[in-house]
């Protein structure tokens, strides 16, 4: 494959951090993302109104490997932490011809496009199967505050600063263990900040370009600064929010489908964001 061809793309980044916004730009620009059934679903819903873009055989397999290396649970951000060892287990695990066929029915497919947060521990084993030529990865950051705002959105983190910690450990790690494979395998890479999405969405638009030898316009970010719950709006929406889902206004979510669609979408537009009509 010549350097003008567009590169496969690995996304990886902690979750809650960006990393199906990023990877959207790869669905929208024609990548193989492979098949994704409604339980990781493309179109998107509350919680990502655009989609995750995450294939579900690519799911299957990180957790296969998580298994292997004696971890049992599904992900590594909703229960205990993943151990040392078994991040050091999969990092040794010798490859399989059963996973290079795997990878090689991606290849058949190029330009492709993974993503899932548990990337983030499984990197440095998929890496012995890639070739740098042809592949980078992208690792997505954002800042701790706002990730633990939408885990506290998603009912996914309790409150108090033990919980916080907890989270912020978990996170933390997370990147961590991307970016020592990226280090120690020399892995071509670009790093993207959540927030210059939403601050210079031309400058992330031209990075990805050139990185991934693709043309990319801005308005393949789908970029929406309303679902922003760093904002001020965003901030008030979000509390309410939370309030209609498990707090002091729980009960009144049973007559919101009463409600003018149009006024759910002004007041909750993380909801489920619908393109707008003509009228």
């Amino acid at each position: 494959m010549s350097d003008c061809c567009p590169r496969n793309i690995i996304v990886v980044g902690a979750p809650r951090s960006g990393t199906s916004l990023t990877a959207g730009v790869f669905g929208r620009c024609g990548y193989f993302v492979g098949n994704i059934t409604e339980r990781h679903m493309r179109e998107g819903d509350a919680g990502n109104p655009f989609g995750y873009f995450e294939a579900d055989d690519v799911i299957a397999k990180n957790v296969e490997l998580f298994q292997r290396a004696g971890f049992s649970f599904h992900n590594t951000w909703l229960f205990d932490p993943i151990t040392e060892p078994a991040i050091e287990r999969i990092e040794k695990m010798p490859p399989s011809d059963e996973r290079r066929r795997f990878v090689d029915s991606y290849q058949q497919h190029t330009p492709w496009m993974w993503k899932d947060p548990r990337l983030c521990f499984t990197l440095a084993y998929w890496w012995k199967f890639m070739d740098p030529n042809t592949t980078g990865v992208l690792l997505v950051r954002r800042a701790f505050g706002q990730i633990h705002n939408s885990f506290r959105r998603r009912g996914w983190c309790k409150d108090g600063d033990q919980a916080r910690t907890r989270l912020q450990h978990c996170i933390d790690r997370h990147l961590e263990v991307a970016e020592a494979a990226i280090k120690a395998m020399h892995i071509p890479h670009l790093e993207i900040e959540y927030s210059q999405c939403l601050e210079n969405p031309e400058g992330v638009a031209s990075q990805l370009s050139r990185f991934c030898r693709c043309p990319i316009a801005v308005d393949m970010l789908n970029v929406r600064p309303d679902l922003n719950h760093s904002t001020f709006k965003g901030r008030l929406a979000a509390r309410l929010r939370m309030s209609l889902d498990r707090g002091w206004l729980r009960h009144a979510r049973f007559v919101r489908p009463l409600l003018p669609k149009r006024l759910i979408t002004a007041v909750l537009p993380e909801k489920k964001y619908e393109k707008p009509t003509s009228e």
